[in-house]
């Protein structure tokens, strides 16, 4: 589970803090013939693979809306949160290199679902592998 609230993010100062942003609305009701329990959709919903951080007011102004509605205006977030939608595959070199690099499975979703969730765990990881390597952080102690 989620230990923050959207609006209880630590270290979240400034004008516009970030908040975390769950990508499965909370509705079980529209997506009970997908899981066993409320409890199960629960766990999927707060899985890491299925949140961002994003302006508050911007995090704010989705509402409980479906990934469909929101994966235009992810585009126009972070990348982390951009890499879901196709628009992020466009005119983007460096991140081309990046992916190719380092073999990472980022690719854009037309919907959110329990396979596009397992496939972005995985992708997250690898990125936690590349960030946190020892190799990396002992060329920024250098």
């Amino acid at each position: 589970m989620c230990r923050y609230g959207a609006r209880e993010f630590p270290g979240a100062i400034g004008k516009n803090p970030f908040d975390i942003e769950h990508i499965w609305p909370d509705k079980y009701n529209h997506y009970r013939n997908k899981f066993d329990s409320a409890d199960e959709f629960d766990a999927w919903r707060n899985d890491v693979a299925a949140l961002l951080l994003l302006p508050a007011d911007v995090n704010r102004s989705y509402q409980d809306q479906p990934f469909e509605v929101k994966a235009p205006h992810y585009a126009k977030q972070n990348f982390y949160a951009a890499s879901l939608t196709a628009s992020a595959y466009q005119h983007q070199p460096q991140f081309a290199a990046f992916q190719k690099a380092n073999k990472l499975a980022f690719m854009p979703y037309v919907s959110f679902n329990t396979e596009a969730q397992q496939e972005r765990g995985e992708l997250l990881l690898a990125l936690v592998n590349i960030i946190w390597s020892a190799a990396r952080l002992e060329k920024l102690r250098r």
